[in-house]
């Protein structure tokens, strides 16, 4: 598995600390807390529940030290490019560690059903696993999770590749093809994705967009969920600390769901639209209180 960002997860600093909750953590502003952190949390657990490894690539291209900086990483013929567009950059690199299969999971996205290895989880939502690594079988050997509602094609919060010889030839394509305006503009990387090597006689049967609706929390989203940017902070971070309870009140680690754990749990697993009635102080007091206790346990 691997992840790529411009801000790091905050785990380490928080284990120097005793993974203990600031002194004022009644007031605590649970939205200060990086995304990125808790993605990371649910994603380890995930990997070393099934013996994976986790890899976080932490860009630092041209001055970049944050999202906004535009400028993740260069391509050496047509310059500087978005964060978002150098996980491209990550797949090829992972690939080449000599991985069976590499899988992509954007920073704000995570593996919602830690039951099923991934093997399991592609081919529970359509994928085609019945070919081999012999580069002549013309099996799909590349997964991607599905963008409804917003497009018909792949999402790239979920991307799954073997490693096969087309599958290194489609990242080093990916990162040649000129990207026309896309370089820093949406949708990036997925343009190119899109609309150019889907198409590609090379590499259209290899390529396979699963029936998985990663961003649609109503359609499911219950094996990978990619958080929607544009739903808020607290909505986001709502579901991470759902994901974080579910996990600890859930084999094998049922015998970390503690009462307080338990009763957040119960909150957290209702949708927070169904909230939106109460003030908004009452509203994230709930959020604050569920959060703080799901951290101070998994911690």
């Amino acid at each position: 598995l691997i992840m790529v960002d411009t801000t790091p997860p905050n785990l380490h600093e928080w284990t120097l600390g005793g993974c203990k909750l600031p002194p004022d953590h009644r007031d605590y502003d649970i939205t200060k807390l990086n995304v990125v952190t808790l993605t990371y949390y649910l994603n380890l657990r995930y990997a070393r529940r099934h013996g994976y490894d986790l890899k976080f690539y932490q860009l630092q291209g041209q001055g970049c030290a944050h999202y906004k900086c535009g400028a993740g990483c260069s391509h050496e013929q047509y310059g500087p490019r978005h964060a978002s567009y150098c996980k491209v950059v990550g797949l090829g690199d992972a690939l080449n560690g000599g991985h069976d299969w590499v899988v992509f999971l954007d920073s704000d996205a995570f593996l919602a059903n830690a039951s099923l290895p991934l093997p399991e989880l592609i081919s529970s939502f359509g994928g085609d696993l019945k070919g081999n690594r012999d580069d002549a079988d013309g099996s799909a050997h590349g997964f991607f999770g599905w963008d409804w509602p917003y497009t018909l094609g792949p999402n790239m919060g979920f991307i799954a590749l073997r490693n096969t010889l087309p599958m290194r030839s489609l990242v080093r394509d990916w990162w040649n093809l000129h990207p026309g305006s896309f370089s820093n503009s949406h949708p990036y990387e997925q343009h190119n994705l899109h609309w150019g090597l889907m198409h590609m006689r090379r590499f259209r049967r290899r390529l396979q967009t699963l029936r998985l609706i990663t961003m649609d929390p109503a359609a499911g989203a219950n094996a990978v969920a990619h958080l929607d940017h544009t739903a808020g902070t607290r909505n986001r971070l709502w579901a991470m600390v759902g994901a974080a309870a579910d996990w600890l009140c859930n084999p094998p680690d049922g015998e970390h769901c503690t009462s307080k754990v338990r009763e957040s749990l119960e909150t957290l697993q209702q949708p927070r639209a169904n909230w939106s009635g109460w003030h908004h102080a009452r509203r994230n007091k709930l959020l604050r209180r569920g959060g703080l206790r799901v951290w101070a346990e998994v911690n």
